[in-house]
């Protein structure tokens, strides 16, 4: 298992920054490796919540399925992903920053397969696309 986290500082609200990142479909706008998500479950964001998504790392199509495991807005969404490729634990915590929002990505992974081969390049990669994603998200939130 890994061990990674990120932070961004987002000039604008919490409730903003929990609302569009909180709705997993909205990933394609900032999570680039993201191709698609499909919300399964019926009704709002909550405990239980289910999501399909499709995403590339590197070179491999990754099917993950996300459950969201706690939910307390505007500061905390955990789920897990229960991909037979890349496992992992996920947290989403935001903090108000002034007039802004301190958003920061905690996980924990766990790749199987030729994932777990590609291990050490992939980290690398994804340490670098974190910077590129969260600084997307910081730009398409505060220009939209």
């Amino acid at each position: 298992m890994t061990h990674i986290s990120y932070s961004v500082n987002i000039e604008r609200p919490i409730q903003h920054v929990f609302d569009f990142v909180g709705n997993f479909e909205n990933d394609k706008y900032w999570w680039k490796a993201v191709n698609v998500t499909k919300k399964l479950t019926a009704g709002p964001m909550a405990v239980g919540t289910e999501f399909d998504q499709l995403s590339k790392v590197m070179f491999i199509t990754i099917h993950n399925h996300l459950r969201v495991i706690d939910y307390q807005p505007p500061t905390l969404i955990r789920y897990r992903n229960e991909s037979p490729q890349l496992a992992y634990d996920l947290e989403y915590h935001f903090a108000p920053k002034g007039e802004g929002t301190t958003f920061t990505l905690i996980a924990d992974l766990t790749p199987h397969g030729a994932l777990k081969w590609l291990f050490p390049i992939t980290m690398s990669t994804l340490h670098q696309q974190l910077k590129l994603y969260f600084n997307a998200l910081k730009t398409y939130l505060e220009t939209h």
